[in-house]
C-alpha cells in the first residue's frame, strides 16, 4: 500500500497567485494550519501556514520552505509515512511524482483508517513478545517456527532496548500453547504474551501499551 492510497481529494490546493486572505479563511474553515501551494503548472512548491498568509500578499510569497521538505513520492509506502507524519506534526502532506508535479494529498487520518482495515489490525490473533539479541534475531527461524505449527505471522513491531530487541508477533491463531513450546524448544525467550485462550495472569501496563497497537 502506497501513499497514493492516502490522497484526499476533498482537501484543496492552491495556485501560487491566490490571494493570502482568501487562501487562509479557506483553510481556516476547514480547521487546517496550513496550505499546499503549487505553481500554474500543477509542480508543488511548498506549504503556506496561517502566520505566514496573514503577512504576505499571494500564495507564493507565504511559502515557508522549510516545510517543502515534507512531501511524499507517489511509491512511498505507508510504514514510511507514519513516521514523517508523526516528525512533521502536520495535518496533511503533499504527494508528487518525480518531475515535482503535484498528485494530490494525504490527510493523516486517513492513515489510521487504513492502518486499521489491514489484518494485522483487524484480524483476531494471539500475541508473542520475544526479547531477542540483536545476533540472534532472524526471523525465518521465528516464522519457520510458527507456520510448523499451522499459524502464521500477521504483523510485526520491533523495540530496540539494547542489549535486545522485543518482538512482538500478531498472530492469525489464538492457540499458542504449542508454538510457545516450540519456541522455548529453541532457546526463544518469550518475554510476554497474550490469548483469550491462555491464563497468563498479570500482563503489566506496558504490555497492555503494546497490545493497542495491534488490536482495536
Amino acid at each position: 500500500m502506497t501513499v497514493i492510497d492516502l490522497i484526499q481529494p476533498s482537501i484543496p490546493t492552491f495556485n501560487e497567485s491566490d490571494d493570502t486572505q482568501s487562501v487562509a479563511q479557506t483553510i481556516i474553515s476547514l480547521g487546517y494550519s496550513h496550505a499546499v501551494i503549487a505553481d500554474t503548472n500543477g509542480l508543488f512548491i511548498g506549504y503556506a501556514s496561517l502566520d505566514s498568509l496573514g503577512s504576505k500578499k499571494t500564495a507564493s510569497q507565504a511559502v515557508e520552505i522549510a516545510l517543502a521538505s515534507n512531501v511524499f513520492l507517489a511509491h512511498t509506502h505507508l510504514y514510511e509515512a507514519v513516521p514523517v507524519f508523526y516528525k512533521s506534526n502536520m495535518q496533511h502532506i503533499a504527494i508528487v511524482d518525480n518531475k515535482n508535479k503535484l498528485l494530490g494529498i494525504a490527510d493523516h487520518k486517513n492513515i489510521n483508517h487504513k492502518l486499521i482495515e489491514t489484518l494485522t489490525y483487524r484480524g483476531n490473533g494471539a500475541i508473542l513478545v520475544l526479547k531477542i539479541f540483536h545476533r540472534d534475531f532472524v526471523l525465518s527461524r521465528i516464522a519457520n517456527i510458527v507456520e510448523e505449527n499451522n499459524a502464521r505471522i500477521v504483523g510485526m513491531m520491533i523495540e530496540e532496548i539494547e542489549p535486545h530487541l522485543y518482538v512482538s508477533l500478531k498472530l492469525n491463531t489464538l492457540d499458542i500453547e504449542p508454538i510457545r513450546a516450540s519456541l522455548q524448544r529453541f532457546d526463544i525467550v518469550i518475554d510476554k504474551f497474550y490469548s483469550p485462550n491462555s491464563h497468563q495472569e498479570g500482563i503489566n501496563k506496558e504490555f497492555d501499551i503494546a497490545l493497542r497497537h495491534f488490536d482495536f
